[in-house]
């Protein structure tokens, strides 16, 4: 491995995408929301621009966290996986 590995990459489903909007400068919503929604073009685009090898993705916060219900956390947390799974299985 030659390139940079980046840490706390964050990536957001539709569902979670709300919860970081409060976080975020107004008027950067439509910019954050695609930033990270994007597993694939622009992201892939910018790594490669700044020599990144390999990003550690993590779902957006509080995304899990903020799911009172168990049975819902879990199977959203399972769906946010599957969604990342099937995407880096795109592009090792």
């Amino acid at each position: 491995m030659k390139g940079k590995i980046t840490l706390e990459e964050h990536f957001a489903l539709p569902e979670t995408f709300t919860s970081t909007t409060r976080f975020s400068k107004k008027g950067m919503g439509a910019d954050l929301r695609h930033r990270l929604m994007d597993l694939q073009g622009d992201r892939l685009r910018e790594m490669d621009q700044f020599g990144i090898e390999f990003a550690v993705q993590s779902l957006n916060s509080p995304a899990v966290q903020a799911v009172p219900n168990v049975t819902e956390a879990i199977a959203l947390a399972q769906r946010a996986n599957d969604i990342l799974a099937n995407e880096v299985v795109k592009r090792p």
